[in-house]
């Protein structure tokens, strides 16, 4: 459910700023949704090691849940653009948290090696 959450996201947002400013305007939410989510996916790397696996998902998905109502309430309302923006760049920051608590995770649920790039290939 997570990767399809992260693609329509990426989809809605994309469509969202070529509507407005043609290819030029998608170019540059891209970048603007990306440049922070790299910085923030280096330090959300740790948070599965450092805490509990589990509560770490958990609160990431919860989160990931409001922001995702927040970006499509202010989709709904036609809110200006940098509101949407705002919101899409918070989301795509909050995006890069589960995905490496959730790899990290799979050694503790299969039982041999062949198992676990199974796991990781259909991640």
């Amino acid at each position: 459910m997570f990767a399809v959450v992260e693609s329509a996201t990426w989809t809605a947002i994309v469509v969202y700023a070529y509507a407005r400013g043609g290819p030029r305007e998608a170019g540059l939410s891209m970048a603007a949704q990306l440049a922070p989510a790299v910085i923030v996916a280096l330090l959300a790397s740790f948070c599965g090691d450092r805490f509990d696996r589990i509560k770490v998902l958990a609160v990431s998905h919860a989160f990931i849940a409001v922001i995702c109502t927040l970006l499509g309430i202010a989709l709904a309302v036609d809110a200006p653009a940098l509101v949407v923006y705002a919101v899409a760049v918070v989301l795509s920051c909050t995006l890069t948290v589960p995905r490496p608590a959730l790899s990290s995770l799979w050694p503790c649920v299969v039982s041999s090696p062949t198992d676990l790039t199974a796991a990781n290939v259909a991640s």
